[in-house]
């Protein structure tokens, strides 16, 4: 009940395929749950959660599920000298997206996040990754 942060690469390369992240969590670490074997994630914090970069980078994960206020930090500060995004979602088929984050308007990147690439805020839409079409729903 006292665990508000998983680290940076805590779950790094675990083979793990189902997670339960805690609604008292408020920060994912660079790297968390990177290279890992997730299908799915639902994120319900219940108070802001600060995702890092890389968290759920190559996985298997086809819907994601964003409920509460969720920050995403999709840029790496350094990459060797030089300023590089990577996504906090890259590498993952994902197909659709539920956006029922809370706080207003909730517009993010959807590029940066999904591919580490610039685009534009929406809130919901849909992006084109990889040659498929990626949709970002409310329900």
């Amino acid at each position: 009940d006292q665990l508000e942060i998983i680290g940076d690469y805590s779950f790094y390369g675990n083979r793990l395929s189902a997670i339960q992240i805690p609604t008292k969590i408020r920060t994912i670490g660079e790297s968390a749950f990177q290279r890992n074997q997730l299908t799915r994630l639902e994120l319900n914090p219940s108070s802001t959660l600060v995702v890092g970069v890389r968290a759920f980078n190559d996985n298997q994960i086809t819907e994601i599920v964003l409920n509460g206020d969720i920050e995403f930090e999709y840029e790496s500060k350094e990459n060797r000298g030089e300023r590089a995004t990577s996504g906090v979602f890259k590498n993952n088929p994902v197909e659709k997206i539920i956006n029922n984050t809370s706080k207003t308007s909730k517009a993010y990147n959807w590029a940066g996040i999904l591919t580490g690439e610039p685009g534009d805020e929406f809130e919901t839409g849909s992006l084109e990754v990889d040659g498929k079409t990626v949709e970002i729903v409310k329900e």
